[in-house]
């Protein structure tokens, strides 16, 4: 009798703790979680193969912490053509799998400068205003591949390492537009432009912080390239009034990288072929998106 008390007490006891237990519970619904995930992903720091990631680069490049290899690649840009001082706009990596992935984007480069000036000049044949506007510009496709190494994982985020390769191609072309009006009533309009071409590649190493949703890192560029070709060459319309007779048309013109023998004229025909190459090192910093 005294075993079935015993019993019956610890059930009641049993039933009254669990009772209140229960009411601590609160119900969550799906909408409230955080996140829901299905698919088979570890998590989201580790990139699985399909995976799309928006970059943001800029590139530091200084005299004091690295030299050019082939002089200043800066002063050797005479098209405004120029790797280093070009803004990368946002580009895409697609990730082929855990470890590989390629990314494309691309290169925007440009210079602009106007001068414009009114003398005192009153003889004749002199310049009384002057106005000059040199714009260059270049577009390029980069497309790089990268290796990932084993990240090393910590709580907050991982150290990813990778080293990669890329190249870009690209157009280039530079505008000079030149008014002049004289004392007398002539004047002189000129538009020259330059086409070209340019293309480089990189090798480089860099290492990353990843974060569940952004990556913040650095490369090292452990050899870079720039090759412009094309240039040399430039065509020129005008319009002008000089000594009271107006002409207009169209010319080839030589640039200074020609030989000498070839300036001071205006050709109907002229070919060259003339190309430059630059190596450069540097470091690029970098924050990714991770979509």
């Amino acid at each position: 009798m005294k075993q079935l008390i015993l019993k019956t007490a610890f059930a009641a006891a049993f039933v009254c703790v669990a009772g209140h237990g229960m009411a601590q519970v609160t119900t969550v619904t799906a909408n409230q979680m955080d996140y829901l995930d299905n698919s088979t992903r570890e998590n989201f720091r580790t990139p699985s193969s399909g995976d799309i990631n928006i970059v943001v680069n800029t590139t530091l490049n200084n005299s004091l912490f690295f030299d050019d290899q082939v002089g200043d690649l800066v002063n050797q840009d005479l098209d405004g053509v120029n790797r280093l001082a070009e803004q990368f706009i946002p580009s895409f990596r697609y990730y082929l799998s855990s470890r590989n992935c390629l990314s494309a984007g691309l290169l925007l480069g440009r210079k602009n400068q106007a001068v414009a000036g009114t003398t005192l000049n009153i003889d004749t044949n002199d310049v009384k205003t002057l106005e000059i506007r040199n714009q260059s510009r270049s577009l390029s496709l980069r497309v790089a591949f990268d290796h990932h190494n084993q990240p090393m994982r910590f709580r907050h985020f991982d150290l990813d390492t990778y080293f990669g390769a890329a190249l870009s191609v690209g157009r280039t072309k530079a505008f000079e537009y030149l008014d002049a009006t004289f004392v007398g009533g002539d004047y002189l309009h000129e538009e020259i432009t330059t086409p070209g071409s340019a293309s480089g590649g990189e090798l480089y190493t860099g290492v990353a912080l990843r974060f569940d949703r952004v990556s913040i890192g650095a490369e090292l560029l452990a050899i870079g390239f720039d090759r412009q070709s094309g240039f040399g060459i430039s065509e020129v319309t005008y319009d002008q009034r000089i000594n009271n007779v107006i002409e207009s048309g169209t010319f080839l013109a030589p640039s200074g990288e020609l030989p000498i023998q070839f300036q001071g004229a205006n050709y109907s025909a002229l070919t060259a072929t003339s190309s430059r190459t630059s190596m450069y090192k540097g470091v690029r910093l970098n924050v990714v998106l991770h979509l």
